[in-house]
Parts: structure tokens; C-alpha cells; sequence
């Protein structure tokens, strides 16, 4: 808690032939974080090339890969025991499968051909094709038009005999003219948006009908058949995807090694407490082959978080910031204590925190990964919001018990504990700025840096306190307190500590959202309690319909508190905490062998 986990750094030297072994040994122990090995400045050593299995597994991961994707298979796989029959059997399975997906495809090609041929709107022309040949003195156009063509072709003296058929918004047409009239015939058929298609030789609109619905057949059987296959097979499917990626995975791994024409060189990072089972389990199984040495460099060492368990699913919160570098303290902690209280003051309500707490309860013990870890976040955020409600006094914004503060009617109180808390709160991320910078850059740059900043606030709460005649100090002593502390904070962080001098009051400002959301809040469920209550009188329709205005009200408004609460509480932490000490940019640690479900 608070600080990441202690790492060491690790150089695994051994023989070509250990290498395999090695590889097998880390991937099953899963506590090496593994850097590439980069060529530069290593004279000798070359990157590696994977094992002679690395291409048929690769090949055989795609075509595994392109089943699982298509029956969109996710879980924890089970463990594939004997290699040889798993890769036989699922030859028979990807055989089986590309037979059914290659009858679908065809299928369906062919239903795209029958149903053009069948849309061909030449197929309407009825007319025997005897007489479409050619003639000597007459001309034959076949095609279709955009306007209707007979009004067209009258009144220019052109003898002519048309067969017209409207289909959709055109005209399918054959048009007989005499030769003598042909380029009369073309300028007409032209100037009507003519396109020249031929009619469909036997067609047969009863026979089309006929093979497509023999097709339709023959698509859902393979279909079934898919469906069916897919459930029979989707255990080993999975498992097997896992244990091939494994395979391949291991078979690659030379790419991130150094190599010689004989030896081999690994870097990376371990858990300090995991150094000893580390070489333990290389002794034994590869012996003097391999050597092994720890280094205490700690240079772009990944970041393990160590929390309790009920701190775990505030790391989320981290994943999607940014890692803690190696020597800052982790805040997982704190924003496990401040988020669910900010949380829990803006939203304030008894009803809309049981409402929270039913609905995130049930996802906690339904759902998996993130989803779960979020959950289990706003329950507390809930449980903190059904405690301030009983502080406000609220229950669907009703006022329900005598409230210890009052947000409708007492703002500027509640306004005041809000910038109180921000106070509280940006001046424990300057205390944590204090001890990163202690252990990063020693004591003079930790007082002048940080604490030159609570300094300043000392000397202005001085002033302010001399100002308002709550206290007769005297200017000097907080003038005093003031420069002393800007002339700290230009020598711990130079210019841009004396530009963020305005800063430190607009970020504690920034605090009045907590009662401004939850001001927002509760004057919508006012609102909608409002709208109800006109309606309650107005006979058994107007208690029909304040019953769905309280219902969906107050459900859209929960809805609106949770979005608001956790946009605006990230961001405090976020942006006027964590400005305060963290600057972050660590790598997580991904031990190799780690398997991550998909």
C-alpha cells in the first residue's frame, strides 16, 4: 500500500542449448517482466530468432483464431494435455468447419446471382425472342429508359412498334423501327435516358424460384450445422487457441533475447521477494548452464501496484491515468477514500444510493474483469451516498429527516465545506509531493518545492485573518510568511512555480462542483417531485401518471447523478490532486507467461 512493488533487475545468461528450458521456466513462473534486448552497444550479440516451430504455430493460430473470433468465444480456457492429439483432432475440426463455411459462401454467391437474375428488370418484357434477330429493314433496341418512351416517339413520323413494361421508376422496353429511321430512333431513345441491356435468355421465374429456395435450404443447414458445431466443440476450441498462443509465444520468445553463436542473454525485471524461487527453479532444472544477475538499477523498472483487496479496484482509475513511476507513492489508497466521499457529497441522496447500491451490488457478483472492479467502486461511492443523504436529509430529494446541513436552503454553508474539503484535500497531495520529492531529490528540494507551497497558503489565511478582524496579527507577519515562501518556491521549482501562484486558489475553487452538482441534482428530483405531486390529485390517470413521472424521473436523474459524480470526481483527483505530486509515466508490469483473456 502506497508504494509499488520492490523490484530488481535481472540478467540471465546461459548456453544456447538452455534456452528452451529457460524459457519454459519463466513462462510457467510468470514473475519476469521481460525488456527487448536492443542491439545498440552490444558488440557481439545479434536479436534472436525463434524456434523452427514458431511458423506452423503461427499459421495454426490464425486458423484458430479466425473460428474463435467467428462464434466470438471468451473465457478461461481449460488445460490441453497432449499436444499431438489436440493438433490431430483439430485438423478434423477446422476441416469441418472450412467445408460448412465454404457451402455458406457459395451458397449465398449463388443466392446473389439468382436474386439479380430474378431483379433483371428486362424479365418482364413477355415477348418470344424469335423476334428480336436481326432484320434486313428494321432495327431492334432492347433496354431500359427513364421516361416512358411511346408519347416520345410520336408525332416524328417514325413507324414504329414498342413493347414497354414499367419497372420501379424506369420503363423495359423493345422498340422496332425501320432501318431508314435508326439515328431518329437513337436521338429519341437518348434523350429519355436509354441504357442498352439484353432480355435474359431462359428465364424462367417459376425454376429460379425453385433453386433458390433450394439454396436458402442448403444455407440454413449449414448454418445449423455451424451452430451446432459450435457449441459441441467450443471448450476445446478455446482451450485450444490458449495453448497454441502459449506455444507460440515461447517459440518467438528469442526475438526478445541477445544472442551469440553459443549464447544467450535475457533482461528483465523481477519481484525482489520472488529472486530467490526464481534461481532456485533455474539450478535446478538447467544447472551451471545458466547464470543469473541481479542488479539494483531500477532505471525504467516496470510498476507492480501492491494494495489489499479492497483497494484493487481503485487501480482502474490508474489504468486509464497513467502509472506511477518506480520511486512515487501509489494513490490508489487515497482515491479509495476520497473518490467515494466525493461521490458521495455530490449525489447525497438516501433513495438514489440504495437504487446504486441494489443495481452495482448485483453487477459486482454478475459481472468479470473491469466491469466488476468498477462495481465494486460504486458500491462504496453508493454507501457514501445513502451517508450524506442521511447529512442532507435527502430521499428522492425530499427532505425526509432534519438535515445536519442543508443544501437547498443553506448553500453558502454547504458551498463552504465544499471548498473546505478541496482545501484538505489539495494540501494532503502537496504533503505526498513532499515525500516523492524527498525520496527523489532529496530534503532541500522537498521544503523548498512543496512545502513552500503550504508556506504560501499559511501567509495568506494570515492576511486574510488580519483583513477580516478575525485575529489582530498585523500585515507584516503574513507579508512576511508570503514572500519567504514565493522566494522557496522560485528556487525549488523556478519560473513556473511563481506563474502557478494563482493556481493553488482556482484549484480549490475548483471544489464548489461538489455542491454544484449536487445542487443540480437535487432540484431535478424537486422538480420531478413537484410534477407528480400536481397530478396526484387529478383522480386515478393523474396518479397513473405521476407514478411514471416520479419512476422515470428519478431513474434518468440516478442515471445523470452517476455519470456527473464520476466525471466530475475523476477530474478533481485527476487534474487538482494529482497536479500536486504525481507525475506518473511508469510501465506496468506484464510478467511473461501472464495469460489475459479475450
Amino acid at each position: 500500500m502506497f508504494k509499488t512493488t520492490p523490484m530488481a533487475k535481472i540478467r540471465i545468461t546461459g548456453l544456447k542449448s538452455s534456452m528452451k528450458a529457460t524459457i519454459d521456466i519463466l513462462y510457467a513462473l510468470k514473475i519476469m517482466h521481460l525488456v527487448d534486448f536492443s542491439k545498440n552497444g552490444t558488440g557481439f550479440l545479434d536479436i534472436g530468432t525463434p524456434f523452427m516451430e514458431a511458423k506452423e504455430l503461427s499459421e495454426s493460430l490464425v486458423k484458430i483464431d479466425s473460428i474463435v473470433s467467428f462464434y466470438g468465444l471468451r473465457g478461461k480456457p481449460k488445460k490441453i494435455e497432449n499436444f499431438y492429439e489436440a493438433k490431430k483432432f483439430f485438423e478434423k475440426v477446422f476441416e469441418e468447419f472450412s467445408g460448412a463455411s465454404a457451402k455458406i459462401a457459395s451458397a449465398k454467391a449463388r443466392e446473389a446471382e439468382l436474386r439479380q437474375r430474378l431483379a433483371d428488370p428486362m424479365n418482364k418484357i413477355k415477348i418470344d425472342r424469335k423476334y428480336l434477330r436481326e432484320y434486313d429493314n428494321i432495327s431492334v433496341f432492347t433496354g431500359i429508359t427513364k421516361k416512358q418512351l411511346g408519347q416520345a416517339l410520336q408525332g416524328h413520323e417514325i413507324q414504329f412498334r414498342l413493347v414497354e413494361e414499367k419497372t420501379g421508376e424506369n420503363y423495359a422496353i423493345v422498340l422496332f423501327v425501320q432501318k431508314k429511321d435508326t439515328e431518329k430512333a437513337r436521338t429519341i431513345l437518348l434523350n429519355s435516358g436509354f441504357s442498352e441491356q439484353a432480355i435474359p435468355e431462359g428465364f424462367s421465374e417459376e425454376k429460379i424460384l425453385e433453386e433458390l429456395a433450394a439454396v436458402e435450404k442448403e444455407t440454413l443447414q449449414a448454418k445449423e450445422f455451424l451452430e451446432k458445431f459450435g457449441k459441441k466443440n467450443s471448450q476445446f476450441l478455446l482451450a485450444y487457441k490458449f495453448f497454441l498462443r502459449e506455444l507460440n509465444e515461447k517459440a518467438e520468445t528469442p526475438l526478445r533475447f541477445g544472442v551469440s553463436q553459443s549464447t544467450f542473454v535475457a533482461t528483465g525485471f523481477v519481484p525482489k521477494k520472488t529472486i530467490k524461487e526464481l534461481k532456485n527453479r533455474l539450478e535446478s532444472s538447467v544447472g551451471e548452464t545458466v547464470h543469473i544477475d541481479f542488479s539494483d538499477s531500477l532505471e525504467n523498472a516496470p510498476i507492480k501496484l501492491n494494495n489489499p483487496k479492497i483497494v484493487k479496484p481503485f487501480e482502474l482509475f490508474l489504468d486509464l491515468y497513467t502509472m506511477p513511476s518506480y520511486r512515487e507513492i501509489d494513490p490508489s489508497f487515497l482515491m479509495a477514500i476520497t473518490f467515494p466521499i466525493f461521490f458521495g457529497f455530490m449525489l447525497g441522496d438516501v433513495g438514489y444510493g440504495i437504487i446504486m447500491l441494489a443495481i452495482f451490488g448485483f453487477l459486482a457478483f454478475k459481472a468479470k474483469g473491469q466491469l466488476k472492479g468498477f462495481s465494486r467502486i460504486l458500491i462504496w461511492s453508493a454507501l457514501s451516498s445513502v451517508f450524506f443523504g442521511f447529512v442532507f436529509g435527502e430521499l428522492f430529494g425530499a427532505e425526509f429527516i432534519e438535515p445536519l446541513l442543508n443544501r437547498v436552503h443553506e448553500p453558502t454553508q454547504v458551498l463552504g465545506v465544499a471548498i473546505a474539503i478541496g482545501f484538505v484535500h489539495i494540501n494532503i497531495g502537496l504533503l505526498v509531493g513532499f515525500y516523492n520529492e524527498l525520496k527523489n531529490h532529496g530534503l532541500k528540494k522537498a521544503i523548498l518545492a512543496k512545502l513552500g507551497w503550504i508556506a504560501f497558503e499559511s501567509g495568506i489565511v494570515l492576511l486574510a485573518l488580519d483583513a477580516l478582524q478575525i485575529a489582530q496579527i498585523g500585515m507584516i507577519p503574513g507579508a512576511i510568511v508570503v514572500l519567504v515562501s514565493i522566494a522557496m518556491l522560485y528556487m525549488g521549482e523556478g519560473a513556473r512555480g511563481l506563474v502557478e501562484l494563482p493556481s493553488i486558489f482556482s484549484n480549490m475553487l475548483s471544489y464548489s462542483r461538489l455542491f454544484a452538482v449536487g445542487l443540480s441534482s437535487v432540484s431535478i428530483a424537486l422538480v420531478v417531485n413537484q410534477m407528480a405531486g400536481s397530478l396526484w390529485e387529478a383522480g386515478i390517470v393523474g396518479m397513473i401518471g405521476a407514478i411514471v413521472i416520479l419512476v422515470i424521473g428519478h431513474i434518468l436523474n440516478t442515471a445523470l447523478g452517476l455519470l456527473g459524480c464520476s466525471l466530475h470526481s475523476l477530474r478533481l483527483h485527476y487534474v487538482e490532486f494529482f497536479g500536486k505530486f504525481f507525475k506518473g509515466g511508469g510501465q506496468k508490469f506484464v510478467p511473461f507467461g501472464q495469460i489475459k483473456e479475450n
